[in-house]
């Protein structure tokens, strides 16, 4: 799994979106991004306006629990 998190200057990172399957693109907020393969996850924004102005990290992870469950 691939996800983009975006912060905005002094504030917490945010999730933005996240690419489960390779050549599927995902859309967010007029942000797009397409999983080529289990390593590249490009972002993109057409219109950009300053309000973007953010520092944008993308993390890689193997295993993703969506829940969890109690006995």
């Amino acid at each position: 799994y691939l996800f983009w998190y975006i912060q905005h200057l002094k504030k917490a990172p945010q999730f933005l979106m996240k690419g489960l399957t390779a050549d599927k693109k995902v859309e967010h907020e007029g942000f797009q991004a397409t999983l080529k393969s289990d390593s590249s996850f490009h972002l993109q924004k057409w219109a950009v306006q300053t309000s973007d102005s953010a520092v944008y990290n993308c993390a890689l992870s193997d295993t993703v629990r969506e829940g969890c469950m109690g006995s």
